[in-house]
Parts: structure tokens; C-alpha cells; sequence
């Protein structure tokens, strides 16, 4: 349903009712915040790492400036407060942008692709011009576009571990049926 909800073509979602439509975008609206929130905090310990001099850490490595050392690592963790009681207000405004944003850009992403897909158009090329537009439902379509639509492979893997179990072979270790498993199913002959 959610995957569905971010290819262009299917954007309407006709053939779910109206609670479920709501759900859904609700659910991207959610997944959107979850991976933005995770980007952005990768890039804050990246820029935070960086800000941070090799002088500065080596200075306090000898112990006699315990105070910097202090402030460095709440540079490091992002915290910036000494008590911690405008930690939770920044991270309410925080959440509220995020979900803003989020927002906006599936109302967005919705309105686009009623009027703007072309049906010849696969839909990740779709996505791929269109990333720049949308930067928090792009990774949400990345994460989801990359799942598997078919259980064929787990099928398929359970079938050949029944091959290799078999009352004869019933005392085999699970390490080794494991690696016959691998082996069976990814051996090119």
C-alpha cells in the first residue's frame, strides 16, 4: 500500500477508502520525519566532528581542563545546554518543522503527480528528477522502491533446506545446514 502510495501513477490511491488513504499519508508523513531526522543527525556529528580541533581535544587530554572537555562532548552530542531544560523545547521545534515540512511535501508530491506524471515514464525516473523537489519523500520512495515484492527467494530458500534436511541428514548442525543452504542457492554451475 505505502510503495504503491509513492509510485506517481497510483498517487490517488482510488482503490483504498478514504480512511485507509488517510493512513497512508500519514504513514509517509511519518516515515518522512523518521528519515530525515536520521539524516540530519548523521550530518550533525559530521559537521560537529570536524568543528572540532585536534588542539582543543589534545588539550584536554592531560586532565587540567575538564570544563572544555565537557562542552566539547556536548558539541559532539549535539547538546548545548548545561541543564538540559531547553534541550526539549529545541527538539518540540524541531519535531514541528520536521513535521512541517513533511507535510507540505506530500500535499506537494500528491498534487504534482495527479497533474505532472506521464504514464510512459518509469517511475523512477520519475523520482530521480523530481529528488531534488522532494528531499524527505525521495528517501522515502529509495527505502521503499528497494523492498522486495515477492517472497520467491525465502520460498525458494526453505525448499532447498528441506533438500538438504532430510531424514537421512536430520542430525546436521544448523551452521551447516546453513552453509549448504548458501551454497546450493548461489553456486553458478
Amino acid at each position: 500500500m505505502y510503495a504503491s502510495a509513492l509510485h506517481p501513477q497510483n498517487v490517488k490511491l482510488k482503490y483504498l477508502t478514504e480512511d485507509e488513504r488517510e493512513c497512508t499519508n500519514s504513514f509517509l508523513i511519518e516515515e518522512c520525519i523518521k528519515l530525515q531526522k536520521q539524516h540530519d543527525e548523521k550530518q550533525n556529528q559530521v559537521v560537529s566532528a570536524t568543528e572540532i580541533s585536534p588542539d582543543a581535544v589534545n588539550k584536554n587530554h592531560d586532565g587540567d581542563n575538564r570544563e572544555n572537555y565537557s562542552k566539547i562532548h556536548c558539541e559532539i552530542i549535539g547538546d548545548d545546554s548545561d541543564d538540559g531544560s531547553n534541550c526539549s523545547l529545541d527538539l518540540i521545534r524541531e519535531l514541528t518543522n520536521y513535521r512541517l515540512n513533511a507535510i507540505q511535501e506530500v500535499q506537494t508530491y500528491i498534487d504534482l503527480a495527479k497533474v505532472s506524471y506521464d504514464k510512459k515514464e518509469h517511475a523512477l525516473l520519475w523520482w530521480k528528477k523530481n529528488r531534488h523537489r522532494f528531499p524527505m519523500l525521495s528517501r522515502v520512495a529509495r527505502k521503499w522502491f528497494g523492498t522486495l515484492c515477492t517472497s520467491v527467494p525465502s520460498e525458494r530458500a526453505f525448499s532447498s533446506s528441506g533438500n538438504v534436511v532430510t531424514s537421512r541428514r536430520a542430525s546436521l548442525k544448523p551452521s551447516n545446514v546453513r552453509d549448504l543452504v548458501f551454497l546450493h542457492d548461489n553456486l553458478q554451475i
